[in-house]
């Protein structure tokens, strides 16, 4: 089977979903960029919707075809409607700021699960290179669930975790993420 290209020119590109339309929406990290993007995948035209300002991260699209975006910079969950209108920002449970929030699912109870790395971007990158006690260094990884009708954190499943990354729902139900400094899952 040979590779195809959906869309070229993309900065940094991240959490790629599907709309209801079939166009692909994605985020974009890059300098200059940003943003929040679609594609038009008949011509693989890419509109620029939002812009976030500072490092979307992830991406992940609800039930009634909203885009939740994980700002990692601005440590902000933020919510808008395909058409580039932001809807909803949390910054995390009281007392508790999101730090890096990182990725996103959609568990079947509605419910948005999120990662965030544990750390801030200016501390894992300061001046623009990673620390190099990156392996050491001390850091509060969370799993969040979040209401996304109320956009409040309804609780905080995991905590202390190294870098965490990655999210997703298995076939048996369970939610799993990866610790990206040890190597776990």
């Amino acid at each position: 089977m040979a590779n195809s290209i959906l869309v070229s020119g993309v900065r940094d590109p991240e959490g790629p979903v599907w709309g209801k339309d079939a166009s692909l929406f994605l985020v974009e990290m890059g300098d200059g960029r940003r943003c929040l993007s679609k594609v038009d995948i008949s011509s693989g035209a890419r509109v620029e919707i939002a812009k976030t300002e500072f490092r979307p991260n992830g991406l992940a699209m609800d039930g009634n075809g909203r885009l939740w975006v994980a700002e990692a910079y601005e440590g902000a969950l933020l919510c808008f409607d395909v058409d580039g209108t932001l809807l909803k920002r949390i910054e995390g449970p009281a007392g508790a700021p999101f730090l890096w929030p990182n990725d996103l699912v959609f568990g079947a109870n509605g419910a948005l699960y999120m990662t965030d790395s544990g750390t801030t971007e200016h501390e894992f990158i300061p001046g623009g290179t990673i620390r190099e006690d990156f392996d050491t260094a001390t850091y509060r990884g969370c799993v969040y669930q979040i209401d996304p009708v109320s956009g409040r954190v309804v609780r905080t499943i995991d905590t202390d975790l190294r870098f965490l990354n990655g999210i997703a729902i298995g076939p048996d139900g369970c939610l799993y993420a990866n610790e990206t400094i040890t190597g776990d899952v």
